[in-house]
């Protein structure tokens, strides 16, 4: 059924979410290794740890995302 397919936007979108989701996981690794080692980063680590929660949440919307369009493939 074509109303099922994926539009060309869909598509290019699907792609770029890809990306984005590869780079929101290296970034989240990083964050993970610092918050790993806190005495390291002790002036940094309120700001780390908020920048891992606003990560985590956009990896969780960018993932829901990405299944709903992957769903049409």
């Amino acid at each position: 059924n074509n109303a099922d397919k994926m539009t060309q936007k869909e598509r290019k979108e699907f792609e770029a979410l890809e990306e984005e989701i590869h780079n929101l996981e290296l970034k989240k690794r990083l964050l993970v290794e610092k918050l790993s080692n806190p005495s390291d980063f002790a002036t940094e680590i309120e700001t780390i740890y908020k920048d891992y929660a606003t990560i985590c949440c956009l990896l969780d919307e960018k993932s829901l995302r990405w299944l709903e369009l992957g769903e049409k493939e």
